[in-house]
């Protein structure tokens, strides 16, 4: 049972290598996540303002809050600071949040459909920067110190938008498959057909897929190739009001974190 599954595994992956590879390979350098995903939502109504956000040092400040004041249009930047909000009015006023900074707040004029490049620079506060240093110890566990890949897992559990499930939470359910840590999210019904099953989101027939941060497309059945063994977390956006900034535009997303081998 284990090799069929192993084998299952094996297929999978060689199916995402080449849409994942191809994706990597069209963002080179410091560049705002997801261009492509700008490209395809340029029609939608409002402005469109992306970025990154960094210190007076030059170094990148992630989960810094975006918003629109007075408006829900918000993202949070990741962690090479980099953000993207979408649907601003012809005028608004954006602020620029991080505990142990001082907040901007600019003015911006925008058309429907134009897409603003910016970069932003924040001050840190000098009295709050030993609160940011001891909420940094526990960013996320001693085993993951070697690597930086699930940051943006933790950064965004910190911001507390979502729905989380670590290793630790995985383990503790004991699930049969991924369908199994669904399920534990409140609102996500699953269906059975046959041998297949997929996850009903309120509002939302097709949730985004990421794994290991990237967009794949794939059908909703290949979720039951996806080996819950091999799953390291997994994070949940059931509404567009929660949803990180390079999933604007989606009704919903899962993302999906593979274990380091």
């Amino acid at each position: 049972m284990r090799l069929l599954t192993d084998i299952r595994f094996a297929l999978f992956t060689a199916a995402l290598l080449a849409p994942c590879g191809a994706l990597r390979a069209q963002l080179p350098g410091r560049q705002p996540p997801l261009a492509q995903a700008a490209l395809a939502n340029s029609r939608q109504k409002g402005g469109i303002i992306s970025g990154f956000v960094v210190d007076t040092g030059g170094n990148p400040v992630p989960m810094a809050e975006v918003s629109v004041v007075g408006g829900k249009q918000k993202a949070f930047t990741d962690i090479e600071g980099a953000f993207r909000v979408a649907g601003l009015p012809d005028l608004a006023v954006v602020a620029v949040r991080r505990i142990g900074y001082q907040p901007i707040f600019f003015d911006i004029q925008m058309k429907d459909g134009e897409d603003e490049a910016l970069g932003i620079t924040m001050t840190p506060s000098a009295h709050q920067l030993e609160i940011v240093r001891v909420q940094g110890k526990a960013f996320k566990p001693d085993r993951l110190q070697y690597t930086t890949k699930f940051d943006d897992f933790y950064l965004r559990r910190e911001a507390g938008w979502g729905k989380f499930f670590t290793h630790e939470d995985i383990e503790r359910q004991d699930p049969h498959d991924v369908f199994d840590v669904l399920r534990n999210v409140a609102g996500v019904h699953i269906e059975t057909t046959g041998f297949l099953k997929r996850a009903i989101f309120p509002g939302c027939p097709t949730p985004k897929i990421f794994i290991d941060g990237m967009p794949v497309k794939i059908s909703e059945g290949m979720l039951n190739d996806i080996p819950v063994w091999g799953v390291e977390s997994v994070e949940v956006y059931k509404s567009q009001a929660e949803l990180p900034a390079e999933a604007l535009g989606e009704c919903a997303a899962i993302y999906f974190w593979m274990k380091t081998r």
